[in-house]
């Protein structure tokens, strides 16, 4: 249930998509200090972190049991503005934890093959880093787009990263999954068959790599079971600003609707900044303590998880709020990894 206005690129900032950009390897890439290096390595390629491109990196798996940041990235990568920089700090700095970030060119991929030259340079920078998982956006209108016109939408992403290997020799532009907006919450034949048809699809498309994951994003519970939404991997239960989140009638219903705690996502807008972190460890635990329960042995599960302070605009820039709230998923991680207990601070 989204009802944002997405980022518009003014025309001038985007390349045309028949321009074809130098090969990774031979082009000039630039660190986030400002300075510049070059790798013509025909051994290696190196991406703009440092990170080696010239095989798919090895992969944390986005359900492998700890809690995972979620970046709904609707921010274009301007060229010479560190638009992501902020991302790919927090990547860097928090090794330990999981980033399932969703891209989204154009309100989905675009109507050209390729995106731009400028997510043709970013995107790559994103899949080299192993605790990254990156997804596409594609809103389906409560299942009311076509199933051939999404299939497309589908088959551009997946097409990326063929085209971009072997046309521009271009490694790391690929992604690992579909997210799908606008999924219905209610139970019908029709969103039954919709759904489970897209799920198929995505899972049996080779274009995809890693776990080719297809979440949904009703904004609240389904009201069913999930074989009845096409058996989804991850589901967004509640999209909703914080004094909505809050409410009584919210918290209801994602109790009365809730589902194993590794398949879910919570996206919380407009978060006090002074709450921030309370906000998002409450939302952490009370999934463990849930999922535990439902696991029926104790077992932690994974939970995905997205907290701003923004009020407007949330997803389209980083926020006050962004560095308080990895940081506060990264003491999670911490304190599970060491047996609940806080880890203690080094001296200075």
């Amino acid at each position: 249930m989204a009802f944002w206005k997405f980022w518009s690129r003014p025309r001038a900032a985007a390349p045309s998509h028949k321009e074809k950009p130098a090969p990774l390897y031979r082009i000039k890439t630039y660190l986030s200090n400002g300075k510049q290096t070059t790798s013509s390595s025909e051994s290696g390629i190196t991406s703009a972190n440092g990170a080696d491109m010239s095989a798919p990196p090895r992969k944390h798996t986005v359900s492998g049991g700890k809690p995972c940041v979620v970046m709904p990235l609707y921010i274009y990568p301007l060229p010479g503005k560190d638009s992501w920089q902020p991302l790919y700090d927090a990547i860097a700095a928090h090794p330990q934890v999981d980033f399932l970030i969703v891209v989204n060119p154009n309100s989905g991929p675009g109507e050209e093959p390729l995106p731009s030259t400028d997510y043709m340079r970013e995107v790559p920078k994103l899949n080299a880093f192993p605790n990254v998982t990156t997804v596409g956006y594609i809103a389906i209108t409560w299942a009311r787009k076509s199933l051939d016109d999404v299939k497309k939408e589908i088959d551009r992403y997946a097409g990326w990263d063929q085209k971009a290997c072997q046309d521009l020799e271009i490694e790391g532009l690929y992604l690992e999954g579909i997210y799908l907006d606008e999924t219905p919450n209610h139970v019908s034949e029709h969103a039954k068959s919709y759904l489970k048809e897209l799920t198929g699809y995505v899972k049996g498309l080779e274009g995809l790599r890693g776990e080719r994951l297809v979440i949904h994003n009703p904004g609240t519970p389904p009201e069913g079971p999930l074989s009845a939404f096409g058996s989804p991997d991850l589901v967004c239960v509640s999209e909703e600003p914080h004094h909505r989140y809050i409410h009584s009638e919210v918290q209801s219903r994602i109790e009365t609707y809730s589902l194993p705690h590794d398949k879910t996502l919570f996206q919380v807008s407009g978060v006090p900044l002074g709450h921030v972190a309370a906000t998002t460890k409450r939302i952490l635990a009370r999934s463990a303590a849930q999922g535990s329960s439902a696991a029926g042995n104790g077992a932690r599960t994974a939970r995905y998880i997205f907290v701003t302070d923004l009020e407007k605009d949330f997803y389209e820039s980083f926020g006050e709020s962004w560095g308080c709230f990895v940081r506060t998923v990264a003491e999670v991680v911490d304190e599970e990894g060491n047996g609940g207990k806080k880890k203690k601070k080094g001296k200075k």
